[in-house]
């Protein structure tokens, strides 16, 4: 029983993460443009930017998934 929790824990973080990766593309931080933006360079790490946000920002917070993948049983 344990080890089934524990991989509903890993699948719920791992979901969480995946969908604020996807809110941040849309939600978060935008690249900057002109004199003064990053270049090809900002568009090539941006999302990479918006995954460590995401795992940053899951981590901090509980979005219950792992408790609504119990309730599906």
């Amino acid at each position: 029983m344990r080890i089934v929790r524990a991989q509903n824990q890993r699948l719920a973080n791992g979901l969480e993460q995946a969908f604020l990766a996807e809110a941040l593309k849309y939600a978060g931080p935008q690249e900057s443009s002109g004199e003064f933006s990053g270049g090809v360079g900002e568009s090539q790490f941006s999302s990479m930017l918006n995954d460590f946000y995401a795992d940053a920002i899951a981590q901090r917070i509980d979005m219950r998934l792992h408790t609504r993948t119990e309730m599906t049983r």
